[in-house]
């Protein structure tokens, strides 16, 4: 699919945080046209606007009397990939006030095909003549991200994260010289620059390691679109629309060395009693063939326990009701330093912050701890990776 490379077109998308009210819209549309100054074929993808998607949830959560995970899907894929749509005509709109022929494009319109998995579709295809065209003349496409349409013609969302996704994949797919991810950071940090002040930028950072950080909590790319960009080797460059004369970080087949970093994120911890060793095997067997991302697994002989991300609450509410409890954690990993490089003090000094479980892998390892602990194990943990 990226056979010759097209040296003018730069897919740039702009998330929610970017396009928080009218204002920083028309900042990131400016971006957009001096970019075409300069020279550039740009085509744009847009997420919602800040908080409205969260919004639309709510409002669908509101009218169902349903779980929204569950046979309503299809209805919530509608309601929710309307927030790109917004965006993506005041993005035109804004751009053809400055000057710019601009048009914008939805999902179903190109066509962008999916399969049918609501709430979390996988890209199939897309239809790019009609960008090309458009493109050929002069024109700048504004593409809602986050959306498409599945065989039968229903609206499919491509899941949290997802106008990564769509922006990677029209990359591909038009072979573009690079892919720009606008957003409220510039660049990839070695730990959350927000609660660790000394955190570092990469300056390079490999398909990878970004999945990886991507996975445990780094918001910057959806791990969706790094698989896209892996296969395609598609160039990711993710920056700043608020500083973007500052070059962020390349996101690239390969880089000398591993990443080390910490990321973090909530996980709900599951207590389920009462399940005998083939009925917890069973449950557990269920929630992955759900799709569901399970961590920590554990029977004791009268107890399951485990860990689930945050959105998957009400999957998993499905198949453990009516007796359970739930408890909000934080799970912090650390990556770049296996386990049997961390000295033992610094283990025993983890356990009275209040770690409870610890999770490897091969390329990393979790430490989990209950919310209000947070702050003191990540600045913790980040110095331990700086001095391992």
């Amino acid at each position: 699919m990226r056979e010759t490379e097209n040296n003018t077109v730069v897919v740039k998308k702009f998330g929610g945080t970017s396009l928080s009210n009218i204002e920083c819209l028309k900042r990131a549309a400016q971006l957009v046209m001096d970019a075409k100054l300069r020279g550039e074929s740009p085509l744009v993808v847009v997420s919602a606007m800040e908080g409205v998607t969260n919004q639309l949830v709510q409002w669908a959560e509101s009218c169902c009397l349903q779980s929204v995970d569950g046979v309503a899907k299809g209805e919530l894929d509608t309601v929710v990939t309307s927030g790109e749509q917004v965006t993506a005509g005041l993005m035109s709109l804004a751009l053809q006030n400055l000057g710019c022929m601009a048009s914008s494009f939805l999902g179903w319109q190109l066509p962008i095909l999916t399969d049918d998995i609501q709430g979390d579709a996988d890209i199939t295809s897309i239809n790019v003549p009609p960008l090309q065209q458009y493109m050929s003349i002069g024109g700048v496409p504004i593409i809602a991200g986050f959306q498409g349409v599945t065989k039968l013609g229903r609206i499919s969302s491509l899941g949290r994260g997802g106008s990564d996704t769509t922006a990677v994949a029209l990359s591909a797919f038009l072979k573009a010289r690079l892919c720009q991810i606008f957003t409220d950071v510039d660049g990839v940090y070695n730990a959350d620059p927000a609660c660790v002040q000394s955190a570092q930028k990469f300056d390079r950072i490999s398909y990878d390691d970004m999945t990886i950080f991507s996975q445990h909590g780094a918001k910057v790319l959806h791990d969706k679109a790094l698989k896209w960009a892996k296969r395609y080797k598609v160039p990711i460059q993710v920056l700043s629309t608020f500083y973007p004369e500052n070059p962020g970080t390349f996101v690239c087949e390969s880089v000398t060395g591993q990443a080390k970093g910490v990321a973090h994120k909530g996980v709900l911890c599951w207590t389920v009693p009462g399940l005998s060793r083939i009925k917890s095997d069973h449950l557990l067997h269920v929630l992955q063939n759900q799709l569901i991302s399970v961590w920590g697994w554990q029977w004791n002989g009268t107890v399951t326990t485990f860990f689930t991300e945050m959105s998957a609450k009400n999957m998993v509410k499905q198949y453990v009701f009516p007796t359970f409890s739930i408890l909000p954690h934080t799970m912090f990993t650390v990556i770049g330093v296996p386990f049997e490089n961390v000295p033992e003090e610094n283990r025993k000094n983890l356990q009275s912050m209040g770690v409870e479980y610890i999770f490897r892998s091969i390329n990393s390892v979790s430490y989990v701890v209950q919310e209000q602990e947070t702050l003191q194990v990540l600045n913790a943990l980040y110095k331990m990776v700086q001095e391992g």
